[in-house]
């Protein structure tokens, strides 16, 4: 559900379709689910190609004449006649639409080639709305969704699009992982965009890439600033881990020191699974007597962080959880 994973599913949607069939295959998939961002707009070259078109030819070209008319079929909403209302209703375009896995861009030998029935599902997500995306966020979206069955166990394949389209250029172009795309920001920074870079990269040449720091440098988050790490050095290198970097000046985050549990309650309510994120600390930090109903609901923790964000008292809770 990040800002990455958008820009990366708007330019490159057909390469990272391809690359979800790759690892469908390699993971002997019966079923793919693909969640669609509820801001995606095709934009480039593809900007002025329908967007069912775009999948259907993407993620559907070697479907036969039956399997491809189930996409415009009635669905448990109704008549639906293209993919853009099918995903503003939240339907399953694909729900019933099993089909031969296309091979096209990958070199088989034909006399071992194999094709496998893969059912393929499109489910709409707002990516808005923070938590989304996570691997739990995932599972209880599909859970809601009773035409999905049977339902995410925790168990499968989870992947983003940026893996999916790394995979795509490793399986088609046999080109190795050494370079990706990072989102750059920061108001100490000129500017901020999105950026290709190889791994190994200083984050100091990430920043000259946008214009360099014009205002005092006070941190530099790896990953976001709820879930992120704070670094000291702008000559560390980038890794494959690395999604977004953010270049903060001073006085951009408040900063305080701990302090005692004040009891507001905040945490309870803004974690959105419904944890006691407070007792939980305590029971970690002071050895609270606390009911074991209670500790056993952690292993329900999404690890948003959101707990983090608004505690006065500024304590580590999504870490002790």
């Amino acid at each position: 559900g990040c800002t990455l994973d958008l820009f990366l599913f708007e330019q490159k949607m057909p390469e990272i379709l391809e690359g979800i069939e790759v690892l469908a295959k390699a993971a002997q998939a019966t079923r793919v689910i693909v969640l669609i961002p509820k801001r995606f707009k095709p934009s480039g070259d593809l900007s002025s190609t329908p967007i069912k078109e775009l999948v259907k030819k993407s993620f559907f070209k070697e479907a036969s004449p039956k399997v491809a008319s189930k996409m415009e079929g009635p669905t448990e909403q109704g008549e639906i006649s293209s993919l853009e209302e099918t995903l503003e209703q939240g339907v399953h375009v694909a729900e019933i639409a099993v089909e031969e896995l296309p091979v096209s861009s990958m070199e088989y030998n034909s006399e071992n080639q194999t094709k496998e029935s893969v059912l393929k599902q499109f489910v709409i997500f707002d990516d808005t709305v923070y938590p989304s995306g996570g691997k739990r966020d995932i599972i209880n979206l599909v859970k809601k969704k009773k035409n999905i069955q049977p339902s995410l166990q925790g168990d499968e394949l989870f992947v983003d699009a940026s893996t999916a389209f790394a995979v795509y250029e490793g399986v088609v172009y046999n080109k190795p992982f050494v370079d990706k795309y990072i989102q750059v920001s920061g108001r100490a920074l000129a500017g901020q965009g999105i950026i290709k870079v190889r791994l190994g990269t200083p984050l100091r040449y990430l920043a000259a890439e946008l214009g360099g720091v014009t205002r005092p440098l006070k941190k530099i988050l790896i990953n976001g600033v709820l879930r992120g790490t704070n670094v000291l050095d702008w000559d560390i290198p980038v890794t494959k881990y690395v999604k977004s970097v953010i270049f903060s000046a001073e006085n951009e985050y408040f900063s305080s020191s701990l302090e005692e549990c004040v009891q507001c309650g905040r945490c309870r309510t803004v974690c959105p699974v419904g944890l006691y994120p407070d007792l939980l600390y305590k029971k970690y930090s002071q050895n609270l007597d606390l009911d074991p109903v209670y500790i056993e609901t952690a292993s329900m923790c999404t690890g948003c962080a959101l707990c983090n964000a608004v505690c006065s008292s500024r304590l580590p809770l999504h870490q002790c959880i």
